[in-house]
């Protein structure tokens, strides 16, 4: 149930943005495990004139991201948080054109007793989940 908040600074791609969140969302349910259909994805562009790194403005011909993905904490492991900044950077390279190093991805863990969607945090959902079966001859401690 990740929700992915992008914002992009540079020239206006419309088409292009939204083949970025297509591949975001892949590799949202791809590399973190997530669910494709409880994924949403909010976009916002940012005048390049109004993005600054160290104080100056984005440099031209460069795009800016900041990227926020929130998951329940503790699902995901520190490589695949890894490999879901590096293949998201890479995503909004091979789609925008050169993006400024300065560009941040951020992925929070968020408490399950504080996230949820449809009105149930993720820790009632997981409460209210069917046990998963036990293999024969195993028991509960």
């Amino acid at each position: 149930m990740p929700s992915l908040d992008l914002k992009i600074a540079g020239p206006s791609q419309a088409p292009v943005v939204k083949q970025l969140v297509e591949q975001l969302v892949a590799l949202t349910t791809e590399v973190l495990g997530k669910h494709k259909d409880v994924t949403t994805v909010s976009v916002q562009r940012v005048p390049a004139d109004l993005w600054f790194v160290g104080g100056r403005p984005l440099a031209p011909g460069r795009t800016g991201i900041y990227l926020q993905v929130n998951v329940t904490e503790g699902t995901n492991s520190k490589d695949q948080k890894a490999a879901f900044v590096k293949g998201a950077f890479a995503a909004a390279e091979s789609l925008l054109g050169p993006v400024d190093p300065a560009s941040y991805i951020l992925v929070h863990g968020v408490p399950a007793d504080a996230y949820g969607y449809g009105g149930i945090t993720q820790e009632r959902r997981h409460a209210k989940a069917p046990a998963e079966p036990r293999a024969a001859g195993v028991h509960a401690l």
